[in-house]
């Protein structure tokens, strides 16, 4: 993951700021408590702590601070662990476009394959005993060669239709299929 921060106060921010190199990325720690607060790079501490200021509060400070990853590829893992959390169904894909550009919601994506994007994927989702649909945004770092988890949405994706086996299985599938009892043949 890059470095990253939900900062809780002004002193938190202050130490980000002193402790990472800017650009930062700052975007809403729940973002259905501040639906009007987009993706956004900030180029200074001055105007890490104006946007603080204007969007944050003690009851609600709901502000994540992030290493800004340079420009890379774009990927995304979609996929559905069992009780056990065991991978039944894994994706890779690209992201092609966004909104807002090279910070938001996939507007184009092709499903592509990526073993290594996959089992570090899977790595992760079984060594925290992850059970149920995930949608995980990665960037490639140019710099090392790693591939650093962005966001992890417990739940479906938006773009999730992209990833269907030759089966018809997609996430939505195989967990009703294991839910209900039902063979899920490993995707």
């Amino acid at each position: 993951c890059p470095n990253t921060r939900c900062a809780t106060s002004s002193s938190d921010v202050h130490e980000f700021a002193e402790s990472s190199r800017f650009p930062i990325v700052v975007k809403a720690a729940a973002a259905w408590l501040s639906p009007k607060l987009n993706v956004s790079g900030v180029r200074s501490e001055r105007e890490l702590l104006d946007l603080w200021h204007r969007t944050a509060s003690p009851e609600n400070p709901n502000l994540l601070l992030q290493e800004y990853i340079p420009s890379g590829e774009d990927w995304f893992f979609h996929g559905y662990c069992n009780g056990a959390s065991d991978c039944l169904a894994g994706f890779t894909g690209l992201k092609l476009r966004s909104s807002p550009p090279h910070a938001g919601i996939t507007t184009l994506g092709r499903s592509v394959g990526n073993a290594a994007l996959a089992h570090q994927a899977r790595a992760l989702l079984k060594a925290i005993s992850y059970a149920g649909i995930m949608d995980l945004d990665y960037r490639f770092d140019k710099r090392d060669g790693q591939y650093r988890l962005l966001d992890f949405n417990p739940r479906i994706g938006a773009q999730f239709r992209l990833f269907v086996d030759d089966n018809g299985l997609d996430v939505a599938r195989a967990l009703y299929r294991d839910l209900t009892v039902q063979t899920v043949r490993r995707s």
